[in-house]
Formats: C-alpha cells, structure tokens, sequence
C-alpha cells in the first residue's frame, strides 16, 4: 500500500533550481517582547524542536541547536494573526507583550516551494502529496530535518499556513544574514493603531 504522505522521506530528497523560489517578500511576524519567552524581531529559535510548531528542522532530542535557528513569518497580518493565535483562537495583546513587526530581507531568500508556487511538484516526485503541509506537525518536522540535512543551503521554505491558506515564510540558519538592520515598522499590539488592524483580522477569523 502506498502511503500518500509518509511520515518521513522515503528516498534521497533532491532540490533542483526549479523548486526553489527566490524572492525577497516583505514579512511580518507577531513576536512576544516579554514573559517566560521573549524574542527579538530578528532572532531565530535554536532551541528545539517545539511540538506545536510545524516546520522545526531541530535534530531530536528536544534541546539547544547552534546552527539549526528557526523563525516563522507570514505575508500578511491576517495570517500572522491566525497563526499566532490559533490555539485558543482569541487574540490576547497583553501576555507576553506581543509586538507586529514587518521587515524586508536584505538579499533573495532561496525558499524551497512547498506551496506549488512556482509549479514545483517536489513534494510528489520524493513520494508524499501537497496535503502533506496540512498533516500532524510531528511528521512535517520529520520532513523539514530531512530538508534542512540534504539542501544546507537553503534559506528555508515556502508553505502554505493551514489556517488562511495564504503564504507562510519558514526561515531556517542560512537566513540569519537577510534581516536588516532595522524593520520596516513595529509596534505593540496594545498600540491603539495596531489593535485596529489586529481586531479587524481577528473578526475576518472568527476569532474572539
């Protein structure tokens, strides 16, 4: 019986120039400031991996990993908002002082295409279909280890967000030098302005 999207690679994955999508989209990140795990905006995560985030290319056992940083970002605030939030589906811009930040890298990232962007049908030629974005997070972590071990050289991927269907940007270690200096604009969710816009995405959600 053949698997539709194995929870792990079954062959040698192999990355050609036409499933890479390079391209430098401005971002934007909903990113705590505060509490018991505060980030900058331009930080990458290299403790892990986190078993409620989808695409971690951490080595297991769950601990610290120099040079296997991650960091998640969306393309618009709609789908920041819903992936930050969706657990509880309720928008909280107290705990953990979150802030909104956007920023636009530096350089072209070279994003591996999960989301058929560009009409790449990687995913089917290595043996697994395009749900494969939308299956547990255990095995999409199994897929992005496996990634991150035979393309080093990729920035990271290009997914689609399993709440808004709308493009996600997961930027692994080679990424860390397309932050600029400073971001384009950020703010606390708290900010009267900002809340505006969070509140009028998080109504568009259905989200409290």
């Amino acid at each position: 019986m053949v698997i539709k999207n194995p929870g792990r690679p079954p062959g040698t994955l192999e990355v050609l120039d036409e499933d890479v999508l390079e391209a430098s989209p401005v971002l934007a990140r909903i990113h705590a400031t505060g509490g018991a795990h505060p980030s900058a905006w331009n930080s990458v995560r290299e403790w892990g991996p986190v078993d409620t985030c989808r695409w971690d290319p951490h080595p297991l056992p769950a601990g610290q990993w120099p040079g296997s940083g991650v960091t998640y970002a969306a393309s618009d605030v709609k789908t920041a908002v819903a992936e930050r939030f969706q657990a509880a589906r309720r928008v909280d811009v107290h705990t953990g002082r979150p802030q909104l930040t956007f920023w636009q890298p530096t350089r072209n990232l070279r994003l591996l295409d999960l989301a058929n962007n560009r009409g790449s049908e990687w995913l089917i030629r290595h043996g697994a279909s395009h749900s494969l974005q939308h299956v547990s997070r255990a095995i999409c972590r199994a897929w992005a280890r496996e990634i991150r071990a035979a393309a080093p050289g990729l920035d990271g991927l290009w997914v689609q967000s399993r709440m808004t269907g709308r493009p996600v940007v997961v930027l692994w270690e080679p990424a860390r030098n397309s932050f600029p200096e400073y971001p384009e604009a950020t703010a606390a969710l708290a900010v009267p302005a900002v809340r505006t816009v969070v509140a009028q995405a998080a109504l568009e959600l259905g989200y409290r």
